[in-house]
């Protein structure tokens, strides 16, 4: 269990919060524009390179930020302290 004090949320600058909102989508497009024409000559839809860029690119750098966070915060790599929502509801 975390202490009060360690589960407060620290707010960060605007300048932050525009680079971890844009950042996704910029490696996912930059992905995705590489793998569209390697796709489109095996005969696969467009689609395709945007599922590929998600599993190759997305998953990875959100799931590898939040452990960061973990790291920095547990100095350990877990997700305690990081994800608010890890108590199951009562009925």
């Amino acid at each position: 269990m975390i202490p009060e004090k360690d589960a407060s949320i620290d707010q960060h600058s605007a300048g932050k919060s525009i680079i971890l909102h844009l950042l996704p989508g910029i490696l996912i497009g930059s992905c995705y524009f590489l793998l569209t024409g390697f796709f489109a000559r095996l005969g696969y839809p467009s689609i395709m390179g945007l599922m590929v860029s998600v599993m190759l690119v997305l998953v990875p750098f959100e799931l590898g930020y939040l452990l960061y966070q973990g790291y920095k915060r547990n100095n350990k790599i877990s997700l305690g302290g990081i994800l608010s929502y890890d108590k199951k509801v009562p009925w």
